[in-house]
């Protein structure tokens, strides 16, 4: 086509003069009566402004593109950062704000929504996580990250690691270290409760107590050293622990030396004192069970699915437990030291979380009733053990937080809420469990029982549990261009079936790529150009797996990577057969070179896209080692660099900036 003519300076008049005469022309209609079409370009500035604000970081670019005038509305930095705060919330974006001040917001929002900038970086802490273990469980709250418990040479453990990156010289540090020790007239009045102190204990935990060391009742002899050691969860593997609204630590389930638990533990971080605490419930409990997945929905809604029972069977039935009432109580706290209160009539105890405990050392529905309290605050002129003074502290505590002040002697009901549905999942173990957007969780993969056998799968299933009567779907997926499998199809029944299904799309593949060579070679000789892209589409659904990273990212995406994956799906490393042998996918140079994002549109339709990261990635990377961080901004993978998960001083990060 012939060049456009070059821009004269009358051009831009000739614009104005048309708009002008058009403006005329529409108000002479509308004062007439007559109707007339109006476009978003005849908006007032301020106007568009307001509407570009409700936009996300994707339609104000393309919004952008349109013309000139739009381009300098959208230009502005505070359109960006609304558009920001649309897609990726306030907090998230007042993070990526503060950490990278020299960024634009426009560039900001290109990098989260591209994801182009994710990268491996390494790091090496301090400390020491004795003895060496395997499957145990980690979280990340706020800056600090959690281990608990773990196998070593099948004995299960029962003790917390904390490690804070914000240290200039960050160092694993044991639970024990981080508890300070108690006056010793405190100590030995805590003492004299029998059955307080330990109730975990004598149920196998690890810890100083009426059946550990250190005297009868916990402590240590000498008056001038008294310290007193607090309820430890048993000791457990194959359990999950999770954060809650950025501060707690909530530990359910798992399988310890005396069998399988369904029991419920909260850590406060935030306490002066960092103890455990035993959640009683009320009515029926989930089944105890192992290898379960549980995720937390809306800050305080713990919520669990599958996992394995005592006798071998997979589960497929969900529990949620609200544990709000819980947190409510513990900010109704002043900030500050503990001081110790008894209740009338009661005895005096420490609560480290600032929560009623009970007899056991739990709080809940079956303790608070009777039982001491911890006021934290300036000692008070009564010396801070009235009673009256207590409720007092509460509920100022209460008005600056703008909570309605409660009865420390009212107990907390809590109950766990099992979820009925028309149609369940597979029952499953190893699976993974993110909330995708408000109450929407999303379960993936995992060993499956699809018909008479179990196989890995990589099946994605959905369910808001804020309905009245949630349901779990499906969640269906866009079929891949056709150089790769319908997405679609279902998983291998068996191990033969896969085999089947495997040849006959190896060969149906074979056939398309020598029909596209034969094409391409007519055409300009590009077969190179048509393999690589061959490849790439057929590598976008990720092949069948097990305890792998699901990790939400800014934008209610999902990344999937690592894991145990299958040796009939498509194998880490790139090429069909490049990874992975009789082993289960634990062959080929690197287990975590290729990542999934998924995205789900507003049809609820889902598609798979693998997208390439820079850096080195560490050969392996399991569920119950990788610890989301930063708003969901960061992951990091605790050891893997040499594919060996128990090596916690290595740490590789994944960062989308």
């Amino acid at each position: 086509p012939p060049p456009p003519p070059p821009a004269t300076a009358a051009a831009p008049q000739q614009n104005a003069h048309q708009q002008h005469q058009q403006q005329r022309k529409a108000n002479a209609k509308a004062a007439s009566g007559e109707e007339v079409e109006v476009g978003i370009e005849c908006l007032s500035d301020e106007l568009l402004h307001k509407i570009v604000c409700h936009l996300d970081p994707v339609s104000a670019l393309s919004m952008k593109s349109t013309n000139k005038h739009f381009r300098e509305i959208i230009g502005d930095s505070r359109v960006w950062r609304n558009a920001m705060e649309n897609y990726v919330g306030e907090e998230c974006t007042a993070h990526l704000s503060h950490s990278y001040p020299d960024v634009s917001m426009d560039e900001l929002a290109k990098q989260v929504v591209t994801l182009k900038g994710l990268k491996w970086t390494h790091k090496k802490v301090g400390g020491k996580v004795a003895p060496s273990r395997c499957n145990f469980s980690s979280c990340a709250v706020g800056s600090k990250i959690v281990i608990f418990g773990g196998d070593h040479c099948q004995q299960a453990l029962n003790d917390t690691h904390v490690l804070d990156l914000t240290r200039h010289n960050p160092r694993w540090k044991k639970l024990e270290a981080l508890r300070p020790r108690l006056p010793p007239q405190v100590a030995l009045e805590t003492a004299e409760m029998d059955g307080l102190l330990l109730a975990a204990a004598a149920e196998g935990g690890q810890g100083h107590g009426p059946n550990g060391q250190n005297g009868p009742h916990g402590h240590s002899g000498e008056a001038g050293e008294a310290a007193m050691d607090l309820p430890l969860p048993p000791g457990r593997f194959g359990h999950t622990i999770r954060a809650l609204d950025g501060r707690y630590v909530v530990l359910f389930g798992g399988c310890g030396n005396s069998g399988l638990y369904n029991d419920t533990w909260l850590l406060d971080m935030e306490a002066p004192v960092l103890a455990w605490r035993r959640v009683e419930v009320e009515g029926d409990r989930p089944v105890a069970r192992v290898w379960h997945a549980a995720c937390v929905v809306e800050g305080s809604k713990l919520v669990v699915f599958g996992g394995c029972d005592s006798v071998g069977e997979l589960l497929d039935d969900t529990h949620v437990l609200d544990l709000q009432p819980l947190k409510q109580r513990s900010m109704m706290m002043i900030p500050g030291e503990p001081h110790l209160h008894g209740a009338a009539g009661g005895a005096k105890a420490l609560d480290s979380g600032g929560l009623a405990a009970g007899a056991n050392g739990s709080f809940g529905s079956s303790g608070g009733t009777g039982a001491g309290t911890a006021c934290r605050g300036s000692p008070p002129r009564c010396g801070g053990y009235t009673k009256e003074c207590c409720q007092q502290q509460q509920g100022q505590a209460a008005g600056a937080e703008g909570l309605s002040p409660v009865s420390r002697d009212a107990p907390v009901r809590l109950a766990w809420r099992k979820v009925e549905t028309s149609w369940k999942p597979p029952a499953r173990i190893g699976h993974s469990l993110v909330t995708v957007e408000g109450t929407r969780v999303m379960a993936f993969g995992g060993i499956a029982n699809i018909g008479p056998v179990r196989a890995r799968d990589n099946s994605s299933f959905v369910i808001d549990i804020g309905l009245k009567e949630p349901q779990w779907t499906k969640l269906k997926t866009e079929a891949p261009s056709e150089g790769g499998r319908d997405a679609r199809a279902p998983a291998p029944a068996s191990v033969a079936a896969a085999a089947a299904t495997a040849a006959t799309d190896d060969t149906a593949s074979a056939r398309r790529r020598e029909k596209r060579k034969r094409g391409s070679r007519e055409r300009d000789g590009s077969s190179t150009r048509d393999r690589e892209r061959e490849r790439d589409e057929s590598n976008q659904l990720p092949s069948p797996r097990l305890d792998h990273v699901c990790w939400k990212v800014p934008g209610n995406r999902q990344i999937v990577f690592g894991g145990s994956p299958s040796v009939f799906g498509f194998p880490f490393g790139g090429e069909r057969g490049a990874g992975g042998s009789g082993s289960g996918g634990h062959g080929g140079s690197n287990k975590t070179a290729d990542m999934f994002l998924l995205k789900t549109s507003a049809s609820g339709l889902a598609s798979w896209k693998r997208i390439d990261i820079q850096g080195v990635a560490p050969q392996c990377a399991w569920t119950h080692c990788a610890c989301m961080m930063d708003h969901g901004t960061k992951c990091v993978v605790l050891g893997g660099a040499k594919g060996q998960d128990w090596m916690v001083n290595e740490l590789s990060i994944l960062s989308i900036l």
